[in-house]
Formats: structure tokens, sequence, C-alpha cells
């Protein structure tokens, strides 16, 4: 048996049906998600036996006449691909929590009490066998297809969050959220996308830096987003509208405001509410940042390229920031 960890659904089946005794003739699989598997229709395991496969969902009648078929000999080796209909029917069998979808599987209960081994690939029933002293949170559901895709990723990024976070802990649905972005980001240290511990201003300062300094996709965005902003609202309401308008619109805001500040103009908040150059001054309020903004500034200004990657971000930047700004140093 492979001791590594299974890269994906299809690949953590090959491992279990590998462990099967050589005498196992009969072995359910239960797929929820029904594209999980692409089984043929004669399979060979990794030791080169060969299984014949029988597809059930739901479809009583039709497998019922397939599965009769079959050879009478007790040592033929088969299995029974358990799987969601395409159609809603009355379910009973709970396939995956997660979902809160079932499947009907009392037509076949004759079949379940004679198989030799139930493999469940519904994620979380996978996750308990990797990594089996973790508790799952709700959210896994939201991101299932993609952790069954990558289960190397995802159990090397939890390694990673354990030796930030203490075991006794249990997971939350922001850590799920922080697994998501290091599965899809590897490259980054996953300190990146942690908040927690953090006083105010080394949270903005962090969100920032991951926005402008990574190249991240809009949802991934969205989620370090959202990390921030809940870590941020119960210990300083002041940093709230911050998290709440698009990476591009703040860059802006920033760029705007530091030119302005460079060539002391006075009221900076008020003349950039008049120029209408930012898309969010029409239903948001800038003096809401106003309570931050030399605290923000004055966080980011000791890294120059990340003021650089901020204001390069800008569709107004129309080249590198003057060296000399008085107002950062």
């Amino acid at each position: 048996m492979r001791t590594r960890i299974p890269s994906n659904i299809p690949d953590y089946f090959e491992d279990v049906i590998e462990t099967l005794p050589s005498a196992a003739t009969l072995a359910i699989v239960f797929d929820p998600r029904k594209e999980s598997l692409d089984l043929p229709n004669k399979y060979r395991d990794l030791k080169g036996k060969e299984w014949v496969v029988f597809r059930y969902s739901g479809d009583d009648v039709r497998f019922r006449r397939v599965y009769a078929q079959k050879p009478p000999d007790p040592n033929f080796p088969h299995i029974v691909l358990v799987s969601l209909p395409s159609k809603k029917q009355s379910f009973i069998f709970e396939s995956t929590k997660e979902e809160g979808q079932l499947i009907d599987a009392s037509f076949i209960s004759d079949i379940l009490e004679k198989a030799d081994w139930t493999i469940d690939l519904n994620l979380t029933a996978v996750l308990d066998k990797l990594v089996p002293d973790e508790m799952w949170p709700d959210n896994t559901k939201l991101y299932q297809e993609e952790i069954g895709r990558n289960l190397v990723a995802f159990t090397s990024a939890l390694e990673e969050l354990r030796r930030e976070v203490s075991a006794s802990r249990p997971l939350n649905k922001n850590h799920l959220k922080t697994l998501v972005l290091c599965c899809r980001h590897p490259e980054i240290p996953i300190t990146e996308f942690l908040f927690e511990d953090l006083d105010p201003a080394s949270i903005l300062e962090r969100y920032l830096r991951a926005v402008f300094s990574r190249k991240l996709k809009t949802e991934d965005c969205e989620i370090l987003r959202e990390l921030a902003q809940e870590r941020a609202t119960p210990i300083d309401k002041d940093l709230i509208p911050w998290f709440q308008e698009e990476p591009v619109e703040l860059a802006t805001f920033l760029y705007c405001f530091d030119i302005l500040k460079r060539y002391q103009v006075v009221n900076p908040f008020i003349q950039l509410n008049g120029l209408g150059i930012l898309d969010f001054v029409l239903d948001f309020d800038t003096s809401k940042l106003r309570n931050k903004i030399d605290e923000v500034l004055s966080h980011i200004a000791a890294s120059q390229d990340l003021l650089a990657n901020i204001f390069g971000s800008s569709p107004l930047s129309v080249g590198n920031r003057p060296k000399s700004t008085p107002y950062l140093q």
C-alpha cells in the first residue's frame, strides 16, 4: 500500500481498494458526487486484480436486471458503485452530511449486507481517514470539489496551519478558508493568510500586502477580505471601512490622498469627494477612512515595495511615486 497522501478522491479510492484482502469479492463504493470516479466497466486495481463494476443510482429496476446477470461464482470480484440519482427522489441513506443529500440504498440492503468492504468517498469521510484527529467545520461543503481534487495540497496546508494554530483549537470556518487559499497558492506562506493574534493596524497591513503584493484572483481577494474584516470587526470598528471597498478603489484612494498631502492641499478628504474620480465616492463617505489614514500610511510607509505595489494598482498611476514623499517619511 502507498503510504503517501493520495492526490485526489480517485487516488484515495485506489489506495483503499489495494488494501483489500485477496479473497474479497464485493466492495460497495459510495460516491455522493457521482463524477468523482470514472471507473470503466472492468476495473483493474493496482495489484492487477480485475473487478466488474455495477452502477446504482436509485434506478432500482435497471440495476436489478443488470446485477442478476452476474456470474453465480461466489468468488466473482465486483464493485457496486452507489451514487446520487440525477433527479430528486425520496432519499433514505445519507451519503454526505455536508450537502444534506441522501441516497436511497434500501432497495439494495441485501447486497450491502454481503459486502466485504465499504468505501465512502464523501469528502469528510475521506478527510477523517487521512487526518483522523480533526473536526471539519460546516463550510467544508462549500469547497468539497476543490479540496477533493487537491488532497495533498490541503493536508500539507493543514500541517502548516497546525504549526501556527495549536491542535487544541478546533478548526473553524476561517481556518478552512485559509486552507483553501493555501491550496490555491502553495508558494505563499500560510502566515500571510492568518490574521489571528494581530493588532488592528497589522491586520490591515497584512491584508494590503497580500492583496497588492501577490498575484491573487478576485475570488481569492474576497476570501482574504472576509478573513481580515471578521478579525478586525470586534477589536476596531474604524478599520471596517477599509475592508469594504474593492482593492483597486482603495489603491486609487491612497494614491490620490498621497498626492494631495505631498502638495499640501488643504482638506484632502473634501477635495477627493469633489474630484469625483473614485467610484465608491458616489455611495461611500470617505470621511469614514479619516480616523485611520495616518496610522495606515505610517504602517505601510516603511515598505517601499508595498507602497509601489499599492500605487501601481491604481488606474490613475502614471509611473513610480517620487522617492521624496515628506508626508510618508
